[in-house]
């Protein structure tokens, strides 16, 4: 699990801060918020100071479905 959260997170940063084509081809936006959803399940916010990208990734999806 924990390589899949830092997969996600290194995508996330590099398509929505960074604005480049993020490396990982691999990594699905819908299961990028499960996968850090499950992650912080288990994991206190508090104790992981990249909690950001959860809130970055739901911020775009909000975006690209206006109606959800």
């Amino acid at each position: 699990m924990k390589e899949q959260v830092k997969k996600v997170k290194e995508y996330i940063w590099q398509k929505y801060v960074d604005y480049v084509h993020p490396e990982s081809e691999d990594v699905v936006e819908g299961e990028a918020v499960g996968i850090l959803e499950r992650h912080y399940a288990t994991v206190d916010p508090a104790d992981d100071p990249e909690c950001y990208y959860l809130g970055i990734v739901l911020f775009e999806l909000a975006f690209q479905n206006p109606e959800v």
